[in-house]
Order: C-alpha cells, then structure tokens, then sequence
C-alpha cells in the first residue's frame, strides 16, 4: 500500500474504507484531501451519497457533497442508508462512483469513507494505492467550473428492496414469521421494517432510532447483544437478526440458543441456495467454517476459497461465476444483487429457508454438525514471517493437507478427500498483528493448533 505523509498516521486504510477518530485522525482537511485523491481517480461525474445514522456522519456528508459541488460534480445525497444499497444504486444511476460515510462495525468515535467504482464495488487495491498517490500532491481547488448539481434522493432504497423480495421464497409470505431485530439505531432501522412488511412477517424491531446513539458496541456478537439475546429466548418469535451499523453483516438469533456463532449466517444462505440450483461454485475465505464444505458434499457444488478480504472473495465470485459467497463473519454475497457483503440478502436466504424446509432454526441449526472456531493474534513486531510460514509448512506439511501462501498460509488438513480442519496464520492489513485461526470438530483439538503456532512463533524468534 502507498506510504501517505499528507494523512494521519493513524488513519485505517483499507479496500473497504478509511477511517479514523472523527475531529482527530478524520477531519475536514482529511476529508478533502482523500476526495481530491477519489475525483482524480473517478473523473467528474455523479456520485452516490449516504451515510449510516453517527451523530457526526451528516457533517462529514455536507464537506463531501459541497466539495463534489464545488468540483463540477453532480451528488445525489440518499440521506442514511445501508452500505449494499448504495452499491446496488451506483450503476443503476450510471455514477462515477459512489461514497458511503460510515466506520462500519468500528465504535462510535469513528467513521470513514467508504469508496466505490462505477460498478459499485469498492476500490480494488490498485486503484486505492493509485487514490493515495493522488492524495500525496498538495489539496488544491479544482479549476473553476460549472458548480454541480446537488439532489436528495431517500428513496433509493427501493431499488435494493425490489431485487431482494425478488429473491426471496414466497413461501415466507404465508408463513407469517414473527421476526425480532436489533438494528443498533443504525441505517438499517427504516430498510429493516420496510423488507420484513414486504415479506408478510410480524416484527419487533428494538434500537431503532437511528437520531440516538449506538445502545452497545457496534461488532455483532454475543457479548454485544444481551438485551435482545434475552428478549428472544424461550419467547414465541420464530427467529431473530442483529445487523451491524452498516448493514453489510448480521447474526441469527434462536428461540432456544440466543446468538448464535456469525458463521451460519453465510452457512445457512449456502444451504438454501442449494436448494435454487443443480450445480454451482460458492467463494468463501480461508477463515470461513467447515460448515460450508459439509453442507456441500455429496452435490454438485464446489466451495472456493480464496484470500480474506470482501474484495478477494468478490472478484473470486466473478472469476468462477459463482452462485453466491461470502464470509464467515456474517457477511453474505448474491451476484444477482450486488457485489459487496448484504446483510438483508442473508436475511432473505434464512428466512426462505425456514420457509421452504418447514423447520424451526434451531431444528436447522441443530442438524448440522458442531466445529469449533477459535480466533486469536499476536504482535507482528520482530517477527520473520517468511521464516514462520516455512518452519510451519515443514513441521504440518503431510500429503492429506492443501496449502496455499497467498494469505499468509492457509493449511487445510484431509479425510478421505474431504477437509475435515484447517490453520490460518496471516499479518493484518489494518493493524500490527498477525491473525491465528483455528477450526476443528473440538475446542481442545483447536486450540492445540493454536497452541502449536504460538509456540513455533515463539522459538522462531528465539532461534
């Protein structure tokens, strides 16, 4: 990635988004410094504007429409919305390019700028190292022109809301689901109503103001979602979601569990698609549950796995003309909708899915076999990677595992040609750790992989 001098050092740069400590890493300078970067790289045109619902996005949207303007660029402004549906909308109104504010699942002192192409999809790395480039020059106005043309458009949403009830099982219609949701006060809170009254569901949606603040931290887990983990247990809803601040992930939430582990969210999508098509590739990342290749075998359906990152996974999904992909964090793509991770599209695939198998969720979930994820890091500071990867290869390497190098490495270990458990090792694009992550068919047996590394770490260190 291009060094930036002219940019906070602390900014967070990566394909799917910029972002910092609004007032201090993200400021007005910065701002404009990284747009000036983006409309060299776009060209003048129109532009996609939304943001999600922090009390400190609709400031950074004015500084991002008024220098659009005052650059000859034309911006339709969406108000809050989810980050697929700007995706969704970029091409459909032949934009330059589209910008979403928003810091995703980050706390709520952040936000950030999320950029995208002409087609929708975020930057690939090239043109972000090419933005950056751009972004080294001294900010400086753009040679007077004609000042552009400024619009609201709120109701781009129903664009993104018509491709998903397209999708979705009209089986769900008569089956009148009773769906609880927490939408964190986030830019799901309208879209989420508007899907489930278009799906015939009963809903109660609770943190769904998105003028109040985020009621917990933003990150979609168990630890985060204890108010509506107890308002759904042993309670009467047929099924729950939580959706991150953005919308572009979610987690299930049973009657009889609670929350449960993010990675069904993608799992559970694979399984109804399954039941669309005869055949068909399906793209996950190297740090995606097992669950994927379960439910996968003994069909006509081959799971991919590519390098971690929304990006990776996308243009893997378009190389192999994928039926669907994702990522085990809850993120879901349909290639018929879009081409970044859609919350609401692993909404519709679940809720078709309870629909078409007449089962509860948890009798779903229930039937799947348990595997045990553990995800743990350590400081990259000092560390010979190279030297890591090669003591690893030697020391797991038998001729039942699959290796691959373009992310880190990435081990998957063999029974009778199926995988049956895998070891990731791979430096963080965003930060200065290395990611360990382990799955296996026990807890004991994953973390003695974990283990392992650490310990092949430390003596490489000390070697």
């Amino acid at each position: 990635m291009t060094k930036n001098t002219r940019l906070p050092k602390d900014l967070i740069i990566s394909i799917s988004g910029i972002r910092g400590i609004v007032g201090q890493d993200l400021n007005k300078k910065t701002i404009k410094i990284l747009l000036s970067g983006y409309i060299k790289l776009q060209g003048k045109g129109l532009f996609i504007l939304a943001g999600d619902s922090r009390s400190h996005t609709p400031k950074i949207q004015k500084i991002v429409a008024e220098t659009l303007i005052k650059t000859g660029c034309d911006v339709i402004d969406a108000g809050i919305q989810p980050t697929p549906t700007v995706n969704i909308n970029v091409p459909r109104f032949k934009a330059n390019g589209g910008i979403m504010i928003s810091a995703s699942h980050n706390p709520s002192e952040y936000n950030g700028l999320k950029f995208f192409d002409k087609t929708g999809h975020y930057l690939d790395q090239k043109k972000l190292d090419k933005l950056l480039s751009f972004c080294q020059k001294e900010y400086t106005v753009f040679p007077k022109t004609r000042r552009g043309k400024y619009t609201q458009n709120k109701n781009i949403d129903e664009a993104h809301l018509d491709l998903l009830e397209k999708i979705s099982d009209p089986r769900i219609k008569q089956k009148k689901f009773k769906v609880i949701v927490d939408t964190i006060n986030g830019a799901g809170c309208d879209f989420t109503k508007k899907l489930l009254t278009r799906l015939g569901c009963e809903y109660t949606i609770i943190n769904n103001d998105p003028k109040k603040p985020f009621p917990h931290m933003p990150e979609p887990n168990f630890e985060n979602l204890q108010i509506v983990n107890k308002k759904i247990i042993g309670s009467n809803f047929d099924i729950g979601f939580a959706t991150d601040p953005d919308c572009d992930r979610i987690i299930i939430l049973t009657p009889k569990k609670g929350v449960i582990c993010e990675e069904y969210s993608l799992a559970l999508s694979v399984l109804r698609r399954l039941k669309q098509k005869p055949s068909g590739a399906i793209v996950i990342n190297y740090a995606t549950s097992l669950l994927n290749e379960f439910i996968t075998q003994n069909t006509n359906f081959q799971i991919i796995r590519t390098a971690v990152g929304e990006h990776n996974v996308y243009a893997k999904m378009v190389e192999k003309n994928a039926v669907l992909a994702g990522e085990g964090n809850g993120g879901v793509m349909d290639p018929r909708l879009n081409s970044t991770r859609d919350g609401f599209t692993g909404i519709v695939h679940i809720l078709s899915l309870l629909a078409r198998e007449n089962k509860t969720i948890d009798e779903i979930v229930d039937a799947l076999p348990k595997y045990e994820i553990i995800k743990d890091k350590i400081p990259v500071k000092g560390l010979d990677l190279k030297k890591i990867y090669a003591n690893l290869e030697k020391q797991l390497y038998t001729k039942n595992c699959q290796i691959r190098r373009d992310d880190g490495i990435w081990i998957g270990f063999m029974e009778n040609e199926k995988l049956t458990s895998w070891l990731l090792f791979r430096p963080s694009n965003t930060e200065p750790i290395a990611r360990i992550i382990a799955e296996t068919s026990s807890q004991k047996q994953t973390r003695k992989l974990i283990n392992l590394v650490k310990n092949l770490v430390q003596n490489t260190k000390t070697a």
